[in-house]
This record gives structure tokens, sequence and C-alpha cells, in this order.
């Protein structure tokens, strides 16, 4: 994150808007291929799982092996789809006639890094099966490292914006690599490649039934979140895109806590499913709600009262003037959309992904025409707004379907930890909207934000916080000290 910070401007600055645009537009599409994966990672973490608890290696390496042919195969054809459509979807981008052959050559060289990338995704299922998410972090940190590796020689170069894609390209080969050493040492029967079970299409067909729900939703679920770059993109030009995906990369990065806290909910719901301990079950999901919005409530107000001054001082005023009021929209929208990941976590650990593939099947068609409004009359600031709607609405539906699905109880368990929440978050957001004007040469406004900040502080340590909570986080902190 702090990377990102600080390589956006020098990005804008070497590469151009225009090229900025085109990395922003070919990393959306090669994160929409990610529903050719067609649920086989998930898949995967659930039958090597499976077998490891059993203490059947051989069995969970071969497990792995299939996920490996199929994602193999999967992939090749994502990456000749993409290299054959790279001319026509780079014309619908509207990208000028001197920089369209460099547009082109990118979307065909991340072409070649689809199939590396998916099977990659079956060695970090493995990882995941066998709970070492140490070495996942460490491949991420990895990635992250050479990725702005590459962005420092390219900037460095006069913006050599050829050398950062082919730089990235390579990364896509190492990160394999580098995956399938991590996976050997978490499961060494990996080590012998099992060619008979790449080709066990009765075993293709098992994992392709259990991960084809879930890949509708990986399917559908980017198209919904990035739809609003593509009408801004043909509606405004690539060219304007910067002055969205700048915000919204950055309120991206901030759901990496959600989705961190959702990859260990998932099999930790998977086995009191297995077990029947639907009371257990519902204390994680209400305390994963709570300590989501308690830890994160104070970072969404300060990115929100201090917006248009974090933009200045960190691209320049004009662009702070135009981005500074999608970022508060944008910050709105997920003080809410932040705790949908722990319901998609619930439903598919629960075996119910289905639930969620209809929820995404009625919203696609809605979004698009809200989108395509928005934007069509509100430009970027419609885009916002659009998210936001969207988040509010699918959090609470998915609420609804859970407690029609399980036998929880409302008002005894979410909706006691809700309205205590709500309550604060009303408060710091009319706190917000006054604070809204505040500059950095204002002593007022930086007393002010701090003195919001310490007596949340105090509210949520006495009032939102039972001293059990209070308890399991002296525990974890004890144990991080340790």
């Amino acid at each position: 994150m702090l990377l990102s910070v600080a390589f956006v401007p020098l990005m804008l600055r070497s590469f151009g808007m225009e090229l900025y645009g085109v990395l922003s537009i070919t990393w959306m599409i090669f994160g929409h291929l990610g529903w050719m994966d067609l649920g086989f990672s998930a898949a995967c973490t659930k039958f090597v799982a499976g077998s490891l608890a059993n203490l059947r290696h051989d069995e969970a390496a071969s497990w792995a092996w299939t996920s490996v042919g199929a994602q193999l195969a999967l992939g090749t054809l994502g990456g000749l789809g993409l290299w054959l459509s790279a001319p026509p979807l780079v014309d619908l981008l509207q990208v000028q006639a001197d920089q369209r052959e460099l547009a082109v050559l990118t979307l065909r060289l991340f072409a070649l890094g689809i199939p590396l990338d998916l099977v990659g995704r079956s060695m970090t299922a493995v990882l995941e099966a066998a709970q070492r998410f140490d070495w996942t972090n460490a491949l991420n940190l990895f990635g992250a490292a050479w990725t702005y590796a590459v962005y420092s020689v390219g900037i460095l170069r006069d913006g050599d914006f050829q050398l950062v894609i082919y730089g990235l390209v390579a990364l896509k080969l190492l990160h394999l690599v580098a995956a399938y050493w991590a996976a050997c040492k978490a499961l060494p029967a990996l080590r012998r490649i099992d060619l008979a079970a790449v080709l066990n299409w009765s075993r293709v067909s098992e994992m392709g039934r259990f991960g084809g729900w879930v890949s509708v939703n990986t399917a559908i679920g980017p198209a919904i979140s990035f739809f609003d770059r593509w009408v801004i993109s043909a509606l405004r030009g690539v060219a304007y895109l910067p002055l969205y995906t700048v915000p919204a990369n950055l309120v991206t990065q901030l759901s990496f806590l959600p989705g961190s806290l959702a990859a260990t909910l998932f099999p930790a719901f998977s086995a009191m499913k297995a077990q029947g301990e639907w009371e257990r079950a519902e204390m994680y999901f209400v305390r994963a709600h709570k300590f989501l919005l308690i830890g994160l409530a104070p970072l969404l107000f300060v990115l929100f009262v201090w917006a248009p001054e974090l933009l200045r001082l960190w691209i320049d005023a004009d662009f702070s003037a135009q981005a500074a009021t999608p970022l508060r929209i944008l910050l709105v929208g997920l003080s809410i959309g932040l705790l949908a990941p722990i319901s998609n976590a619930l439903l598919q650990g629960a075996g119910r992904p289905d639930l969620l593939s209809r929820v995404y099947l009625v919203e696609l068609p809605l979004n698009v025409v809200m989108i395509w409004f928005l934007v069509r009359n509100y430009g970027i600031a419609g885009a916002a707004a659009g998210y936001s709607i969207r988040a509010f609405v699918e959090t609470a539906v998915l609420w609804i379907i859970i407690h029609r699905t399980f036998p929880w109880s409302w008002r005894n368990g979410l909706g006691l930890a809700f309205r205590q929440m709500a309550l604060v978050c009303v408060a710091l957001i009319v706190m917000g909207y006054f604070l809204s004007g505040a500059r950095i040469g204002s002593y007022m406004s930086v007393t002010a934000t701090l003195l919001v900040l310490s007596a949340y502080s105090l509210i949520a340590h006495f009032f939102l916080l039972t001293e059990r909570d209070r308890s399991l986080l002296r525990g974890m902190l004890r144990r991080v000290e340790a």
C-alpha cells in the first residue's frame, strides 16, 4: 500500500495519463479473466485439505496435479482469446494512434501470463490447504517487491513502458516457480509429477462440479466491480480514467483486511458446518463484523476528512480538485461494502455459493443500467455513487439471505452489534461533514481530528467491545509481542 502511494504520481509523470490508463485497463482485463479458473483453486484447497486431514499425502498431491492440468488448459484458452482480441479492444478504448501498437503489445504480453497465473493459483491453493499462510504472504510480498522494482526501472529509464510490461510478464513466471517450490515444501509428495492425475477426467469433473458456482461468482463479481471503469473509458476516454482509478484503487487496497479475514474464515466455517456448530459460526460471523467496523472506522474517517489534502500532497492540486469528491463517495460505500466478504465466506463455507451467484445474476443488469446513467450524467462522481449504492444494497441483501437460510437470531446476533456500531458511525459521519474543509496548515483542523479519534477510542473500548472481546485482543497483542 505504501509503495502504491509513492509510485502513482511517479508513474503518472513518467508514462503519462494515457499509458497509465492502458496499464490500469490491462490489469483490469487480467482480473476479469480470473473467471477462467472455474473454481478449481477453491476446489483444490477443499480436496487437498481433506486428504491432508486424513494424512493421505499422495492423494493430496494427485488432487493438486489434477487442478494444475485443468488450469493449464483453461489458461491457454484464455491467453489465446486475449491475444486475438487485443487489437479490437485497443480500438474500443480510444487509444491515440501513436500509442496503439504499444497498447496491443501490452495486452498480448499479459495474455502469455494467463496460463502461468492460473497454474500458480493451484500451487497457492496447496499452501492454503496446508494452512501455510506464511508462505502465501511471502509470495505476495515477493510479487509486490518485484512489481515495484520493475516500475522503478521503467521510470529511471525515462518512462520505458515497454520494459515495464516485459518485466511484469517475467514476474508471472518467477511467481509460479516460487509457488511450486513453496508447495513442495508444504507437500513433499508434489515433487513427483503425476501425469495420470493431470489427465484424470473423473477428478476434473468432481472438482468442476464443486467449483461451478464459485466460478460464476468469479466471473460476474469483477464484471460488476469494474464495469464503471469500462463506461468511463467509453464515454470519457482512457486518458480520463486515472481520475477515477487512482482513488478507486486506494479504496480497493483497504479491502485487504476483510479479504484476509474471509480467507481464514472460509475453512473455519466449513469445519463448523460439518460439525453442526451453528452457534459458534454465528459468534464468529458477528465478531468478524464488529472487529472490522471498529478497526477501520477511524481510518475511513481520516481519509474522508483529509481526502483533498492527501490527494494534493500525493499528486497535485488539479488532480485533487477533480478526484477528491469521488474518493469521498467511494469511502462512504466502502464503510459497508467491506463487510460483504464475511458473508461470502460463510456462504461458501456452508456449501451455498449458489446463493451469492443468484444475487450477482440479478445485480448485473441493474448495475449496468445504473452505472451507465450515472457516469453519463455525473461523470466519475456518478461512478463512485454507483459503487456506494451497490455496496449498501448488496451487503444488506446478503444479510437477509443469511438470516433466512441459517438458524440465527438477528435481534440477538448481528443486529445488536450493528445497532451499536451504527450510532457511532453516524456520529463519525456528522463530524466528518463538519471537518470536510480541513487543511494541513490549520491547527484547529488537526486538533479537532485528534479529539474525534480520541473520543472514538474511548467509546469503542468501553461501549462497543465486551470484556470477552477485550480479553481476546489482549491475548492477540501478547502473542504478537512474544
